[in-house]
C-alpha cells in the first residue's frame, strides 16, 4: 500500500506515532540507539546458537546432557576440562545407572585418566565402583599401570582381584602375576594365577606361531615362510 493511498490525517498519525516510539527508545537508552541494536542482535545470535546446539542433539533444551570431553568437542576456551573432574563427572554417570556410558567415555577420554582413576578407586569403599575403574584401566592396556593391578591383585576382595587379574592377562603381565603367587597362600587364588600364567603363555606362542617365529627360535626358511604360519612345536 502506498502512502498516497491513505487520507493525510492518517498519514500524520502513523509518522507522529513513530517519533513517538523512536523518542520513548531514545530516553531509554540514554539516546543511544547504536547500543539497543546492539544489544537485540546480541540476544538474538544467543537464541541462533542455542537452537543450533537443540537441533545438533536432538534434544529440547534443559536436557541432562552427558560429558562431552572426545577431543574434537572442545569447551569454548578451546582446553579440555581436568581430568580430575573428567573423572569425577563419569562417576557420577556411572552412580546415574549409565555404566555403559561411562565406561566408553572414559576410555575415549584416553590414559591420561589413569591417575585421577587410582586417585577414585582410593577414595571409595564402594567394591563394585572399585571393580568398574579396575576394568577402565585394564583396558587402557598401559604398562605403566600394572603396578595399580598388581597391588588390586593381592586384595582379599574375589570381585576386586579377579578383575586385576583379567586385566593382567590382558596386558601380558606374566612376571607381575608370579610376584604376587610367591607371596599368596590362598589355595583358590594361587590355582586362578597360576592358570592366568599358563594362558598368558599359550598366547604369546600363538602369536610367535602365527609370526612364523617356531618355539626353538629360529626364523623359518623362505620357502617355509610362504607355506603361512605354523603350529607351536608342543601342540598336538
Amino acid at each position: 500500500m502506498k502512502v498516497s493511498d491513505n487520507p493525510p490525517k492518517v498519514v500524520d498519525e502513523v509518522i507522529a506515532d513513530v517519533r513517538a516510539i523512536k523518542r520513548a527508545i531514545s530516553e531509554r537508552h540514554c539516546n543511544d540507539i547504536n547500543r539497543l541494536l546492539a544489544s537485540l542482535i546480541s540476544q538474538e545470535r544467543a537464541s541462533g546458537i542455542g537452537k543450533a546446539e537443540q537441533c545438533a542433539d536432538g534434544k529440547p533444551p534443559g536436557a541432562p546432557q552427558p560429558p562431552r570431553y572426545r577431543s574434537n568437542v572442545l569447551p569454548d576456551n578451546n582446553a579440555m576440562p581436568h581430568p580430575e573432574q573428567i573423572v569425577a563427572d563419569y562417576v557420577a554417570m556411572y552412580h546415574a545407572g549409565r555404566k555403559d556410558d561411562a565406561f566408553h567415555g572414559l576410555l575415549e577420554s584416553g590414559a591420561g585418566m589413569i591417575p585421577e582413576l587410582i586417585a577414585a578407586y582410593e577414595a571409595t569403599d564402594d567394591t563394585n565402583l572399585r571393580s568398574f575403574i579396575i576394568g577402565v584401566v585394564s583396558e587402557y592396556r598401559d604398562l605403566d599401570s600394572s603396578g595399580f593391578l598388581r597391588h588390586a591383585l593381592q586384595r582379599g576382595v574375589p570381585l576386586i582381584w579377579k578383575r586385576a587379574l583379567d586385566g593382567l592377562v590382558m596386558m601380558g603381565c606374566a612376571a607381575d602375576l608370579e610376584h604376587v603367587l610367591v607371596g599368596t597362600s590362598d589355595e583358590d587364588k594361587r590355582a586362578w594365577i597360576v592358570e592366568a600364567i599358563e594362558q598368558i603363555s599359550v598366547t604369546q606362542h600363538t602369536i610367535e606361531a602365527e609370526q612364523g617365529v617356531p618355539s626353538d627360535g629360529h626364523k623359518p626358511s623362505s620357502s617355509a615362510s610362504t607355506a603361512g604360519p605354523t603350529a607351536p612345536a608342543d601342540a598336538h
